[in-house]
């Protein structure tokens, strides 16, 4: 007995057609994931109560492809999670270089305004390598001021060109 192309075509689209039904019946339909929108995550933001800025979030996955590293993201909803754990919301230490081994409590706003406080202090503080007087604060903040002042000391024309005093 010989069969035709078509027939053959025919019986494998069946088998594979059989064999996906077997596959269903046994793990389940899977859900297809679904881009959120900014309200959904609004939403669940606010029902985990966590500080998380929805619009950063959304911003940050579709310029990324809604991927975490190199596969697709399957679920928002624990890609969340994971952002509140990372910012330390669960009482955890984040590790690594970036966190330090330091608890973060702190909202996003909040951490942009501390940065903004930062970017000033270092401004005084090259200001006054320039021979502005500014009263720095802690030790730190000194011990950097005098290295700057050294080095302004050294090359002058190096910290000059990068700022105008007043």
């Amino acid at each position: 007995m010989t069969l035709t192309a078509e027939e053959v075509i025919a019986a494998l689209t069946r088998r594979m057609r059989d064999l996906e039904d077997r596959v269903l019946a046994i793990e389940g339909p899977k859900a297809r994931f679904q881009i959120p929108s900014l309200s959904e995550v609004t939403t669940y933001c606010k029902e985990r109560m966590n500080s998380i800025d929805p619009e950063y979030f959304i911003d940050h996955y579709e310029s990324n492809g809604w991927t975490v590293g190199k596969s697709k993201m399957k679920s928002w909803q624990a890609t969340i999670r994971k952002w509140e754990k990372n910012n330390g919301l669960q009482g955890q230490t984040s590790g690594g270089a970036g966190g330090r081994g330091r608890t973060e409590t702190r909202s996003f706003y909040e951490r942009a305004e501390e940065q903004s406080r930062q970017t000033e202090r270092g401004a005084r503080a090259l200001l006054g390598v320039l021979g502005g007087s500014v009263e720095l604060h802690n030790t730190a903040d000194k011990n950097r001021a005098d290295t700057r002042r050294k080095s302004a000391i050294d090359n002058p024309t190096k910290l000059i060109s990068k700022v105008e005093t007043p």
